[in-house]
């Protein structure tokens, strides 16, 4: 019992060596610090010449049926190309059933276009470039797609040919429908007047 001051004494003493040494030793910070000479991984660079349109993308249709699309960062340039013709493709096919929705209440319309027509049609702007990631090169590709006017008249009388098709289907189903109808009845009648004579 006579011990237990001189232990929490001990105790004390230690604890605060413990919590004192870190600032007795601790460094200045050494003012001649230098940048990292390798970038942080993840750490994406941007050239001066990227066009300001890029930052644009993933915002969806807009009131003006506008879309930018970015691919990438790739490592090679032809893997960018590729993927950015993927997103060409979707987001056309995006940009045009907004279009017909929003002018003809049609959504079961998915018109389909080549390669070509999509680049002739829609994309009002495109970019190729390269980007550097932690230090490495790699490549980007982005476009900025429009329904141009000649494009929405293009698309116009496309609906309104499909819809007439539509219509003219239905048609021929409903007056094939209505003829084996007739014809049933026809052949129920005559049996009929048959079973009446006999």
């Amino acid at each position: 019992m006579k011990n237990r001051p001189a232990i929490f004494k001990s105790l004390l003493s230690t604890l605060c060596m413990i919590l004192v040494t870190p600032y007795l030793y601790a460094q200045e910070p050494d003012s001649s610090a230098t940048e990292l000479s390798v970038p942080p991984i993840g750490h994406i660079e941007y050239p001066e010449g990227r066009p300001s349109w890029m930052q644009d993308f993933g915002e969806g249709v807009s009131s003006k049926n506008r879309m930018v699309v970015v691919a990438g960062p790739f490592l090679t340039s032809e893997e960018s190309e590729a993927e950015l013709m993927n997103l060409k493709r979707e987001a056309s096919i995006t940009l045009v059933r907004a279009l017909i929705q929003e002018t003809t209440g049609e959504n079961n319309i998915k018109p389909l276009f080549t390669d070509s027509q999509i680049d002739q049609m829609f994309v009002e702007k495109s970019y190729e470039g390269t980007v550097t990631i932690g230090g490495s090169q790699q490549f980007e590709s982005g476009a900025e797609l429009m329904v141009s006017d000649a494009a929405t008249e293009y698309l116009m009388a496309l609906v309104q040919r499909t819809l007439i098709e539509k219509r003219i289907r239905t048609l021929a189903l409903a007056f094939t429908f209505l003829t084996s109808l007739l014809a049933i009845s026809v052949v129920i009648s005559k049996r009929r007047i048959t079973e009446q004579l006999s």
